[in-house]
């Protein structure tokens, strides 16, 4: 890759023009996700629809131990919802906090670790690529976790690095506490709660601290630990075993085929050339101008090995999700984020309108975010969720309760994309067909669960509980359902099937 065109000195007014981009990179974002909020886009996988159904049963008192997926972030959504914030919008109240925590948090990150030179541009250019970020956008305007878990590993390295600059002992407790409470949102950061204490220890030997005044930072570094001790300690608990949310995880990965850490290394790096180009190409553009100065760039290389080990780890271990890949390769953009924020600082302080272009074209990579189709298997159940959220159906469901079935097979949770895009949880009741009967259970009270309701009882039961309409994916419950309602109406929305008796 060659150079941009040097001058002989940094362009006067590169500063001026780099917070320029950044700026519209901000607007930008903004925008897109105000156009993805007006196309009701509310999920951007099976996940996050069901991650915002379990923070509404956390909301209403149901326990989240022994489930597989940390509740930090559901625990946050609960909170939101309690406050009456509706269920739908409350995943992405959270990610767009996450966002702005994510992005302040960067650009400390690029401050402390870019050279003198690049200083004053780094944190603005740091600004743009976050921005920019087409899985920034998806992920912030999602109920998933990854961007509340990146934004608390980003918060924790700008607090160490303070520190290191000769910051108080407080901001390095903050920033514990801040990964501390990540470790709670996704697995990936419990590799760099381990290895806090040993970078926390060995960076006060490099700076001459005595061996005890290192031992009570890494001391410090260590109460992170507390988080996955606490997790496993409660496993135990309630399942006998510390590691029994391992077990569950394993299970559900058995979903998407074999164990293979190439296969899982695939999707990574797949997914980070797929959606995050700009920033693998800021990055290594970063590495060819700065190779003669190596130590420049020292600090951005360490901190993306650093924040790339729990990625990994789970590379090694070969384990994989069935939906939505490409977001589990999150972390590996965010780590190359400082050293490709270089790259850019360095090309506008050396070539503000060569750089511009490409900062342009940056920007611009928002739009892969918006024209990609969310990754969701029942795109059916949706499609009846947002035509429920609109009140097209209101005539078709009546007055009373709808039933909305619940496939054995996990995924897809269709089901749940339809419960929280319309938000009345008082008016569904979930149904799964089981040889010949039906688990029948409310939203609202997950404990009252009605089993061996057989399909000959099934219009017996609807009556009692003044269930007007159906929401049907597959055959089986097809069947049951008209035979229990035979002059039913019966309307085709994608591949599910609306039953209505009004």
């Amino acid at each position: 890759m060659a150079s941009p065109p040097a001058a002989a000195e940094p362009a006067p007014g590169a500063p001026r023009t780099l917070r320029l981009a950044a700026l519209l990179a901000v607007a930008a974002h903004l925008g897109a996700s105000l156009s993805l909020t007006r196309a009701g886009r509310f999920f951007a996988c099976e996940d996050d629809a069901y991650r915002t159904y379990t923070a509404y049963l956390i909301a209403h008192g149901e326990s989240m131990i022994g489930r597989f997926w940390l509740p930090g972030q559901m625990l946050a959504m609960a909170a939101l919802q309690r406050l009456g914030v509706p269920a739908r919008w409350s995943g992405l109240l959270v990610g767009g906090a996450a966002v702005v925590a994510l992005i302040l948090a960067l650009a400390e990150v690029a401050r402390a670790l870019a050279p003198e030179d690049l200083r004053a541009a780094a944190p603005w250019a740091a600004v743009l690529l976050a921005a920019s970020s087409p899985m920034t956008l998806v992920l912030g305007h999602s109920s998933l976790a990854e961007a509340l878990e990146c934004s608390l590993v980003l918060a924790a390295a700008a607090a160490v690095l303070r520190r290191a600059r000769g910051g108080s002992p407080g901001v390095l407790a903050l920033g514990v506490l801040a990964l501390l409470a990540a470790t709670w949102v996704r697995y990936e950061s419990w590799a760099l709660a381990l290895a806090l204490p040993g970078v926390l220890y060995l960076r006060c030997r490099r700076r001459g601290a005595s061996p005890g005044s290192a031992l009570g930072e890494a001391a410090l570094g260590a109460l992170a630990l507390l988080g996955p001790l606490a997790w496993m300690a409660m496993q135990a608990v309630k399942y006998g075993s510390p590691f029994a949310f391992v077990e569950r995880t394993e299970e559900l990965s058995s979903l998407a085929g074999h164990p293979s850490s190439l296969g899982v290394l695939d999707h990574r790096l797949r997914g980070l050339l797929l959606w995050a180009p700009a920033s693998v190409a800021w990055a290594a553009a970063a590495s060819w101008w700065l190779r003669d100065r190596r130590a420049a760039a020292a600090g951005a290389r360490w901190f993306a090995i650093l924040a790339a080990l729990g990625i990994a780890i789970e590379i090694g271990g070969g384990r994989e999700h069935a939906v939505f890949t490409a977001r589990l390769g999150y972390g590996l953009e965010v780590a190359l984020w400082p050293l490709a924020a270089l790259g850019v600082a360095w090309a506008f302080t050396r070539a503000p309108r060569w750089a511009f272009v490409g900062a342009a074209a940056t920007i611009a990579a928002l739009a892969l975010g918006v024209a990609r189709p969310s990754e969701i298997v029942d795109t059916s159940s949706v499609a009846a969720g947002l035509l429920l959220r609109s009140g097209q159906l209101d005539a078709a469901i009546g007055p009373g309760a709808l039933l909305v079935e619940r496939p054995t097979r996990r995924p897809p949770f269709g089901w749940a994309s339809l419960g929280v895009l319309w938000g009345r949880w008082d008016r569904i009741l979930w149904g799964t067909p089981r040889q010949g009967g039906w688990q029948l259970v409310a939203p609202t009270d997950v404990r009252d669960v009605k089993n061996g309701v057989t399909s000959r009882e099934l219009g017996a039961w609807l009556e009692q509980h003044r269930v007007t309409a159906a929401w049907v994916v597959s055959s089986t419950a097809l069947h049951d359902v008209t035979a229990a309602w035979p002059e039913a109406r019966v309307r085709i929305i994608g591949e599910g099937r609306l039953v209505s008796r009004e």
